[in-house]
């Protein structure tokens, strides 16, 4: 049995040697991540690792491209800790209206490699997993965000 405080359910990306973490995302309008980005080449290889031992039943994919995280914008913030763009912002000048990229369904495994091939920038990954019926819990939903930039 999980108790959901219990978990705090962090999900891992790992390429290289290197692992990023990934806490639940709460606001809906605005990607959080962690301010150093996993690097690699496209296609873009890593292992994902989710934090339950039971494996999700449903599991997807998709990705946005954002500004270079060291660079201080109107639309992002970057800290000692997390960097986060918004989604949308209709009043800013120009106007934000980040594009998401699905890139499907995964296995519904707890953990596995994942191959991306996108064009050279900085990306937020986006995985949305959900548990079915986890003991007296009910569903759980989560939604984890990695930063990554592909190089030249």
């Amino acid at each position: 049995m999980y108790l959901l405080g219990a978990i705090t359910p962090l999900a891992r990306l790992e390429l290289g040697g290197k692992i990023q973490v990934a806490k639940l995302k709460g606001d809906s309008s605005v990607l959080s991540t962690s301010p150093l980005p996993l690097t690699g080449d496209s296609p873009f290889l890593a292992h994902l690792y989710l934090p339950l031992e039971e494996p999700p039943g449903k599991l997807t994919l998709a990705v946005v491209m954002v500004s270079t995280p060291p660079t201080l914008q109107y639309d992002n913030v970057v800290s000692e800790d997390r960097a986060e763009w918004r989604t949308e912002c209709p009043l800013c000048t120009p106007p934000i209206s980040r594009e998401f990229r699905e890139l499907g369904e995964l296995p519904l495994l707890q953990d596995q490699e994942l191959k991306v091939p996108l064009e050279p920038g900085f990306y937020v990954l986006i995985v949305n997993a959900s548990w079915r019926e986890a003991e007296w819990f009910g569903n759980i939903d989560a939604t984890y965000q990695f930063l990554i930039e592909i190089r030249e």
